[in-house]
């Protein structure tokens, strides 16, 4: 576990604790931590982030307790999975692949059968379009165009 700290612009101190896989980040008010020990609160403002919130304070009691940041407290993130799909759905088709190959190496061989492959397909061809889109955002963010 390592510990990183750093300051912005107006002072705010924050501390991000990460194995190198996962981490999570304490914002400081008032004293420093490099000076010594802190007084620990916790502020929440609204409640629209509530559960974020709370998974925070199990990150902080986990390491305070096991020393480490369990997997349990990091669910997968259904949104990056399939953004990951689509990146790799997107890469086949740049290297000309079926969409046939494209499904078999994203899904796997087990998946596709005759009676499924008209919906696989579908799939792939929505797989591409997303990242098509996303590469063409963030193009656009990147240039500001």
């Amino acid at each position: 576990m390592t510990a990183t700290i750093f300051r912005d612009s107006d002072g705010c101190e924050f501390v991000c604790l990460s194995d190198g896989h996962k981490h999570f980040r304490l914002q400081l008010e008032g004293d420093s931590i490099t000076e010594g020990p802190v007084y620990l609160s916790y502020c929440l403002s609204g409640l629209k982030r509530l559960d974020s919130y709370a998974r925070s304070l199990q990150r902080l009691a986990a390491v305070s307790r096991l020393g480490r940041l369990p997997n349990m407290l990091y669910p997968a993130d259904p949104i990056v999975a399939r953004g990951i799909k689509a990146l790799r759905a997107w890469d086949g088709a740049r290297a000309g692949a079926s969409h046939r190959d494209i499904a078999i190496g994203i899904f796997g061989r087990h998946m596709i059968t005759e009676a499924a492959f008209d919906s696989m397909r579908k799939r792939v061809a929505r797989l591409i379009s997303l990242a098509n889109h996303n590469i063409h955002a963030a193009w656009q963010r990147f240039t500001g165009v």
